[in-house]
């Protein structure tokens, strides 16, 4: 046998009989699933109402940190999520869904989905009965009673109501006809308004069993026909301003409980009127309630395109009606794939509120509410998102 043979052989036995021998292995540490807490609420927190039109039985609802810049984490509902309502401790959410025994089809059952906010779990839900508006969502499709007491759902069959869950008892207790009137604008203990198709608002009060106790309906306060208003109300205290598509803001003063509304003023000046400067998007406008200023989405253009996105943010003093600076898209984002807005936003904070931009392929844009200078940029917050909300 040659020598190379024979010490072949002999590597392969030794290869072999190390084999054999045991080895010492690490061992794998058993990972335990947990739920991190959540951050404490902040006044700068979002949350992005997602329809995702994508998978439009799956709606969502994103949550996001302004304070920290983070991603918080998602609340998962059904089809045609249609707004939200949020506790005024902060600490529980109220999302309205439509589910379907069969995922997009069967049996249809409407609910109302409680989440701790705490946590984001999902604590139970409240079955309502299935007339649950499918809508583009707006700040007051779904809305909660000052007190926390109840939770305003708006129908649409077509005929128009309100179903109202009491959170305490956690039920639904009844349906209130609106006579094609919607929405439903909170303000005092257990009241809200509805906005109706003639310029006017229908006002409805509720006893302590959430059942109807009075109602009124006043003049038309706008021309539906000649400068209608967006639906989404921006609330001060009893206070609601709507901005009409040429941008005129209408004031309805609810603090003596028949509304009363106040002298309208222009948004636009002489020079701006004649650029055809205008609000636009799907969330037109945002109300600071620490500093009195409100923000608008703006576009030039003519009157039909009131849906069209915002390449300017303009910022007015509420109680002076004064113009105080235009925040131009173009000059703080440079990147024009975060630009125009869909919809905005402002947190509440007292000092450095932020400004929150949303786009057409759901990136989530933090600003400088003073300046306009971009702070962080949230890629993908959600699919389809449409509505911001800050409470």
């Amino acid at each position: 046998m040659s020598r190379r043979l024979i010490s072949g052989v002999a590597v392969l036995a030794t290869v072999l009989l190390s084999a054999q021998a045991p080895v010492a292995c690490a061992t794998e540490k058993i990972e335990t699933i947990t739920v991190d807490k959540v951050p404490d609420w902040n006044p700068n927190w979002i949350y992005g109402i997602d329809d995702n039109f994508n998978t439009m039985a799956a709606g969502t609802v994103q949550v996001y940190d302004g304070q920290s810049q983070h991603f918080v984490g998602q609340l998962n509902s059904g089809f045609s999520l249609d707004g939200m309502a949020i506790s005024p401790d902060h600490d529980t959410i109220y999302v309205p869904g439509i589910y379907y025994s069969r995922l997009t089809r069967g049996t249809r059952t409407d609910v109302l989905d409680i989440f701790d906010r705490k946590t984001l779990t999902h604590l139970g839900e409240i079955t309502l009965p299935t007339k649950h508006a499918q809508s583009i969502p707006t700040a007051q499709d779904t809305s909660i009673s000052d007190d926390g007491r109840f939770v305003y759902v708006s129908n649409v069959t077509p005929a128009t109501s309100i179903s109202v869950v009491d959170t305490t008892k956690r039920q639904f207790v009844g349906e209130i006809n609106t006579a094609a009137c919607l929405q439903a604008y909170p303000y005092g203990k257990h009241e809200f308004f509805s906005m109706c198709p003639d310029g006017s608002i229908l006002q409805l009060a509720l006893d302590d069993k959430g059942a109807e106790r009075s109602r009124q309906k006043s003049a038309a306060f706008f021309n539906v026909d000649e400068d209608p208003v967006f639906v989404n109300g921006l609330r001060s205290g009893n206070k609601y301003f709507f901005i009409s598509f040429n941008g005129v803001i209408h004031t309805v003063d609810l603090s003596q409980g028949k509304a009363a509304f106040l002298p309208t003023w222009s948004l636009l000046s002489q020079e701006d009127a004649a650029g055809n400067w205008r609000p636009g998007g799907y969330q037109v406008g945002a109300l600071n309630n620490k500093t009195g200023e409100l923000f608008v989405l703006m576009h030039q253009g003519e009157m039909k395109m009131h849906k069209e996105p915002g390449t300017q943010v303009w910022v007015y003093d509420v109680a002076s009606h004064r113009l105080l600076r235009k925040l131009d898209l173009t000059a703080s984002l440079k990147d024009a794939s975060l630009m125009p807005f869909l919809g905005i936003q402002v947190s509440q904070s007292a000092d450095h509120p932020l400004l929150f931009g949303i786009t057409a392929d759901s990136t989530l844009v933090q600003m400088d509410a003073a300046t306009g200078k971009i702070a962080h940029v949230e890629k993908q917050f959600g699919s389809s998102t449409m509505q911001l909300i800050n409470q």
